[in-house]
C-alpha cells in the first residue's frame, strides 16, 4: 500500500494559486486606507490621555490655590519627549479661572504622510477639541 497522491488526484495548479494570491492582494489594497485611519485614531488616543492628565492636575492645583497654573506650577512633565507620537502638553493659564492645555504631534500619525502637526486642546470645562486634524491626510 502506497501513501500519498494517486495518479488521478492532483493538487492546486499554479494558475489557481496565483488567482487566490491576486484576490488576497486586491482585498488587502482595499482595506489598507481604512486601516491607516484606524491606526491614526488609535494614536490620537495618546493625545487625549495626556490632556486628561492635564485636566486632573489642573483641578488638583485649583483646589489648593483657587486658581489654575501653568505646566511647571501644576507639576506637569515639561522635558522633551523622545517616544510616542505627541509632545508633552503645553499649558497656558489665561486667567485665574481659565486655562488651555495643548498637545501637538511631533511626527506623522499615519504612514505615507510627511507632516506632523495634529493638535489637540483642552480647557477648564474639560472640552477636548482637535484644532488641527491630520486625519484628512490619512485618507489620501
Amino acid at each position: 500500500m502506497k501513501f500519498g497522491m494517486k495518479k488521478n488526484e492532483a493538487g492546486f495548479s499554479l494558475v489557481e494559486l496565483m488567482i487566490v494570491v491576486g484576490i488576497i492582494g486586491i482585498l488587502a489594497s482595499l482595506a489598507m486606507p481604512k486601516m491607516q485611519v484606524f491606526m491614526a485614531k488609535a494614536r490620537q488616543s495618546e493625545a487625549k490621555g495626556k490632556l486628561h492628565s492635564v485636566y486632573a492636575l489642573q483641578e488638583s492645583y485649583f483646589i489648593e490655590n483657587n486658581a489654575y497654573g501653568t505646566g511647571a506650577q501644576i507639576g506637569l512633565n515639561t522635558t522633551a519627549v523622545t517616544t510616542g507620537y505627541y509632545d508633552n502638553p503645553v499649558v497656558t493659564a489665561n486667567a485665574a479661572t481659565t486655562y488651555t492645555g495643548q498637545v501637538t504631534s511631533r511626527q506623522a500619525i499615519c504612514s505615507g504622510v510627511a507632516a506632523a502637526g495634529d493638535v489637540w486642546t483642552i480647557n477648564q470645562a474639560q472640552t477636548i477639541s482637535n484644532t488641527n486634524s491630520a486625519l484628512s491626510a490619512c485618507n489620501k
